[in-house]
């Protein structure tokens, strides 16, 4: 029997994941049914994160161990929305109940990687916040946020190439934008605290994981992750072809930057994003 869709666009926290009328309006849109797709699944894990905090790496290594889902970013509003549009999937539990079927593991673990943007999909099917106490919830960040706005700015620098199919552009000195990374900075703090505020709110079952402790013991970051979700696990493959791409001039941008902050006022100088 399929549910009404009219009161799912009014859930205060799909308005905080987005204003754009993909998430508020189209999305929406999508008919549910009363079947829930995650019934089963052994045990639920979400990885919520921002960008350039190391969640392809860390899906990676989640996937070798064989138990621990096989997480991918699987509940982005663009790709949902277009499939839909196209004729693929006829209701939201059946886009899920495929998700569920291509990212499980044979011990019934389903994973999923989400910024914090695509957990609207979950509230507006009612998932969250009903079972959300039946979800592991890994939030990845990173300590050093201005490490991260340097990496998001030189992110965004390669994507206004004029074409995805050419090669990463070097990125340059003149590149530098004290403004466009401070705007990340605002950026990153206020995802964070959207994420904090909804796992408080709702009494989720979270860990925090960080980039700087996973690129220094990627095998106990792994190991901790298996005892949080209750899953054993045997040996773990750590071999990556990922590569951390800071390099002397994301060092070179971070003392400017700084520089740039305690001219203007030094009281920044004791904020958490200098790391």
């Amino acid at each position: 029997m399929q549910v009404s869709n009219d009161h799912r666009d009014m859930h205060p926290m799909v308005k905080d994941l987005g204003t754009d009328a993909l998430i508020l309006d189209r999305l929406p849109r999508i008919p549910i049914e009363e079947q829930n797709p995650w019934e089963s699944c052994s045990k639920k894990i979400i990885i919520v994160f921002q960008s350039r905090t190391g969640t392809t790496w860390l899906c990676e290594l989640m996937k070798k161990t064989g138990v621990l889902g096989l997480p991918r970013e699987s509940l982005h509003a663009n790709s949902i929305v277009s499939e839909y549009e196209e004729g693929n999937f006829q209701n939201f539990n059946h886009y899920m109940q495929e998700s569920v079927n291509k990212h499980s593991t044979d011990n019934g673990v389903y994973a999923a990687k989400s910024g914090f943007f695509s957990l609207a999909p979950l509230f507006i099917l009612g998932e969250f916040p009903n079972n959300i106490r039946e979800w592991k919830i890994i939030f990845v960040k990173r300590r050093n946020v201005l490490e991260q706005a340097i990496s998001i700015h030189k992110l965004n620098l390669n994507r206004q190439s004029a074409s995805w199919e050419e090669s990463v552009r070097e990125i340059k000195d003149e590149d530098y934008s004290f403004e466009e990374i401070s705007k990340q900075i605002r950026n990153i703090h206020q995802a964070n605290h959207i994420i904090e505020t909804m796992i408080s709110t709702y009494g989720a079952d979270a860990m925090n994981i960080f980039y700087e402790d996973m690129s220094e013991n990627p095998e106990k970051t792994i190991r901790e992750i298996g005892d949080f979700v209750g899953v054993e696990l045997g040996a773990i493959d750590i071999e990556t072809r990922f590569k951390i791409q800071r390099n002397e001039l994301s060092e070179i941008w971070k003392k400017r930057w700084e520089s740039q902050v305690i001219d203007k006022n030094p009281l920044f100088q004791r904020l958490e994003f200098f790391g």
